[in-house]
């Protein structure tokens, strides 16, 4: 059950992965709950088992569901300050799996509200927001080894692709003419490497 406008549902084939509920444009509130299992085999992202450390079977298929509160949202309940927001996320959580969105099992009832909740969704009901803390340099290691996965195959094609271009096959001759090259791309875009970079890691939020 959802007190929110609408329901879409995502399919890999004939599985399901998601489904998402209510509307963000809106700013009120909406939901996504997707198998998060198979997210991370196409992202990579396996650092989140580092995460949930012995809270989560391995192996074992995990769904994960979000809540978004947008700021019309929070605005009905006079919550205008981050500090305030953060100490009503219990509340929030309350009622967002509570009364907002819910699973039942069907029964004889005609009234759906009446359903009893279905088990699994009596788990996310009464999920803890404050789990002990994972140490946080653990966690970006992890993900820093998962980009690692995925990009250096990638990186090293490109780079013998660029060496046979320009004649070399020393690796250390091959980051000269690089450099060469990259000094070259910094003059024709009139940015340096250091800032490229620096832009980039504002995009994801680093400093």
């Amino acid at each position: 059950m959802c007190r929110g406008d609408g329901c879409t549902t995502y399919e890999n084939g004939n599985t399901v992965t998601g489904f998402a509920f209510g509307s963000r444009r809106t700013q009120r509130i909406s939901a996504r709950l997707y198998d998060k299992t198979a997210e991370m085999a196409l992202k990579g992202t396996d650092w989140w088992e580092l995460v949930w450390g012995d809270r989560h079977t391995p192996g074992a298929q995990v769904w994960r569901i979000e809540f978004e509160i947008g700021r019309a949202a929070l605005s009905d309940l006079e919550l205008f300050l981050p500090d305030a927001v953060l100490a009503a996320v219990p509340s929030l959580w309350a009622y967002c799996a509570g009364d907002w969105l819910s699973l039942r099992s069907p029964s004889a009832d005609t009234n759906r509200s009446r359903w009893p909740v279905d088990a699994r969704w009596r788990a996310v009901q009464s999920a803890s927001l404050a789990h002990g803390a994972t140490e946080l340099r653990f966690i970006r290691e992890r993900k820093r080894a998962s980009v690692l996965r995925h990009i250096v195959p990638v990186l090293v094609g490109y780079l013998v692709a660029f060496a046979d271009a320009m004649g070399t096959t020393d690796i250390d001759d091959t980051f000269g003419e690089l450099l060469d090259a990259v000094t070259n791309d910094e003059i024709a875009r009139r940015m340096t490497f250091a800032e490229r970079v620096r832009r980039r890691r504002a995009e994801r939020g680093y400093r």
